[in-house]
């Protein structure tokens, strides 16, 4: 059952304190950017006036793997090269596991501080790393020391659809179309859908026209598909 909508305001921008030498330590601003592959649907449907018009994955916009498995000290976690990485854009390389979590929701996560193509720390992110709302201040908590992991960019189209917390759907919702996370958490408002009567809306790039067929359906046709995007939350 999908929650009703929270709107949150994107691109999130993080900060992370890491120690650069024993007398000095500089702040690393960084931000995740989503990126929406939308699944091949038909052409026309029928859906319930609260039901999914379109489904795909969510993914960041850049991704890479480890090349050797990394355990985490004091947590029986390993961190396998089969797992994605979430890699944010920022003043240096810092990703987070998108589909491996403490505790099913903190996001385990890697900093390459002197951009030598190793992860060097590691922390601990209370924030998925797609659809996440933006000025988050975290606590300074000093990352821990991580023995040397080299990483690399791969492409978004190895990402399965069987990945944990890569999903996100595109539902009618309160009159409104609304892009809804994995969890159920809709952060977009779009554009609004007539009670009665027939219509046509633009969103995301994509243009459908309905028809509200009674109180309990609504008949749609996609004229122009929604295509790959960066997605902004606002």
């Amino acid at each position: 059952m999908i929650i009703s909508s929270v709107r949150i305001v994107a691109a999130v921008a993080l900060v992370w304190s890491f120690p650069v030498d024993a007398e000095q330590q500089r702040d690393f601003r960084f931000t995740f950017e989503t990126f929406l592959i939308p699944d091949k649907g038909p052409d026309q449907f029928v859906v319930k006036k609260d039901g999914v018009w379109l489904s795909g994955k969510a993914i960041p916009n850049r991704l890479a793997n480890l090349t050797a498995p990394v355990p985490i000290a004091k947590w029986e976690y390993v961190v396998s090269p089969e797992m994605f990485i979430g890699m944010a854009r920022g003043d240096v390389p810092i990703g987070c596991a998108i589909n491996r979590t403490k505790k099913g929701r903190t996001q385990i996560c890697f900093a390459d501080p002197d951009q030598s193509g190793f992860f060097t720390q590691w922390f601990f992110l209370g924030d998925p790393t797609v659809f996440t709302a933006t000025n988050y201040k975290l606590s300074l908590r000093r990352p821990k020391p991580l023995p040397p992991a080299r990483y690399q960019f791969t492409s978004f189209e190895k990402v399965g659809d069987e990945t944990p917390g890569t999903r996100f759907e595109i539902r009618h919702m309160e009159g409104r179309l609304e892009v809804c996370r994995f969890d159920g958490l809709c952060t977009h408002s779009g554009p609004r859908i007539e009670k009665a009567g027939a219509g046509e809306v633009n969103f995301l790039g994509g243009k459908f026209s309905y028809v509200v067929q009674n109180d309990e359906s609504i008949q749609v046709t996609v004229k122009d598909p929604i295509l790959p995007q960066t997605f902004l939350v606002r």
